[in-house]
């Protein structure tokens, strides 16, 4: 039977697990199984359903931006965000 790991502080879903009826393994303290039906690692769980988190914003086209800058300042901005260094 699939279960969901959920911590119960925050409802985050930390694991699916396949569990067999009259398994012996414990549930780590601070932790809830749940039926997995429609939950996946990094879900959180609202006592009712699953909620996924938000998709990632994608990642900017750095190729296009870099022909478009007029400026060796807007290219200099441009290879900061690309490299992080914001």
């Amino acid at each position: 039977m699939r279960k969901a790991l959920v911590r119960t502080s925050d409802g985050y879903v930390e694991n699916v697990i396949e569990r067999k009826t009259g398994s012996k393994w414990l549930v780590p303290t601070g932790y809830t199984l749940i039926d997995a039906a429609g939950g996946s690692p990094g879900d959180t769980w609202d006592g009712e359903k699953y909620i996924r988190p938000p998709e990632p914003e994608p990642e900017p086209d750095y190729k296009e931006q870099w022909k478009a800058a007029k400026t060796d300042s807007e290219k200099i901005v441009i290879l900061a965000k690309k490299n992080k260094w914001e």
